[in-house]
């Protein structure tokens, strides 16, 4: 009864969205619910029902909704348009990966290699960080010969590095492309900042072997926690220490308006930990992981895998927010298992991307971020 009763909801709510001369508004939350009911519904035997579902394709056509309608209905040429809205909302938009990842998920290969390949100065990048956030085997068969395009911009490579490093098999395949030695010289740099700055214990202990680390930035040994401490450091320095590349803070981290949101907000850090304390959140982070911030796992029946911090559950899905911050929403029905990361998805071994000073001056700075 209960079941029917949303499905005549469903119906209802599209007939009155079919009715007068004006296009429907971008439909709400409970549109899009609408729809999601009426899926299987033979529309040819209601015509009234089909000019409400026709109608709110039309009146999302150009919008973020048009999204979740044409994944919803299965529109048949609808990837183009979807991929088109995906770029204008950026990387960092939850709708935008969702929306490329059904056009990978269509076989749709041709049409993201295209705009990868041809597409305007401004949405190469874009195009580049939502195939990283996407972290599917087909976003990530994508990026990989982005590396040896030797013709195409540095940065743009560099770019597909960082891309890759987003999701465990982007990075386990950036690892193997390097062992394999097709990875361009030119890039040995920026991924070897990435191996040491990975979520995956197993993939930071497979580089480690392949392509073992100096002792430290300068060659020198790392003083003891005592004489860290007794180092005064510089928060000027220390602002500049934080958005280094190879120090990969604000690749995890937020510190006000920059930086992603995956890991704790340092914002106000320094009202939160003493300096002892951040010395040691940096040197071992598996000793002290915050709440809400125990990595998971989460293996798909489809054979894929996410990672990352659930940060919501109901009945039905999770939420799990992945490195690169976007929040996916996973159907509990599609979950095969979930499992607890052993230790931090804060890498150990941060030290070593800095020199004793520059550890200084970045934990002098994170002690000053106080509200």
């Amino acid at each position: 009864m209960k079941a029917s009763r949303i499905t005549l909801l469903a119906v209802a709510s599209m007939i009155v969205l079919a009715r007068g001369e004006e296009p429907a508004p971008a439909p709400p939350k409970v549109a899009l619910e609408a729809l999601q009911r009426l899926k299987g519904m033979d529309l040819e035997s209601n015509p009234a029902l089909k000019a409400a579902v026709a109608k709110v394709v039309a009146s999302t056509r150009g919008t973020p909704d048009f999204i979740a309608v044409a994944r919803i209905l299965e529109l048949p040429d609808a990837s183009g348009e979807v991929l088109a809205i995906a770029l204008k909302l950026g990387a960092d938009d939850a709708r935008a990966v969702d929306g490329l990842r059904w056009i990978l998920g269509r076989g749709e290969l041709d049409l993201a290699r295209g705009r990868l390949a041809g597409g305007t100065a401004d949405e190469a990048p874009v195009m580049i960080d939502l195939l990283g956030n996407a972290g599917d085997p087909p976003a990530i068969g994508l990026l990989v010969p982005v590396l040896g395009e030797t013709g195409r911009a540095a940065d743009l490579r560099q770019r597909a590095v960082r891309a890759l490093a987003r999701s465990e098999p982007g990075a386990r395949a950036l690892l193997d492309a390097a062992a394999a030695g097709k990875l361009p010289d030119d890039l040995a740099a920026a991924a070897a900042t990435t191996w040491r700055v990975v979520a995956w214990p197993a993939i930071q202990a497979d580089a480690a072997k392949q392509f073992p680390a100096a002792a430290g930035l300068d060659g020198s040994a790392l003083p003891t926690l005592a004489g860290l401490l007794a180092m005064s450091g510089d928060v000027t320095r220390g602002a500049a220490v934080v958005a280094l590349p190879q120090t990969a803070c604000l690749v995890c981290h937020k510190v006000g308006e920059r930086g992603v949101d995956f890991g704790p907000a340092l914002t106000e850090i320094g009202n939160k930990l003493s300096r002892e304390g951040l010395f040691e959140a940096i040197l071992d982070p598996a000793a002290s992981i915050s709440h809400g911030f125990k990595g998971m796992q989460v293996t798909l029946k489809s054979g894929g895998a996410r990672t990352g911090f659930v940060v919501s559950e109901t009945g039905t899905e999770i939420g799990l927010r992945e490195p690169s911050g976007i929040v996916t929403r996973i159907p509990l029905a599609e979950i095969e298992r979930r499992e607890e990361l052993p230790g931090s998805m804060m890498p150990a071994g941060l030290d070593r991307t800095m020199t004793p000073a520059q550890l200084a001056d970045l934990v002098a700075y994170l002690a000053s971020l106080k509200p």
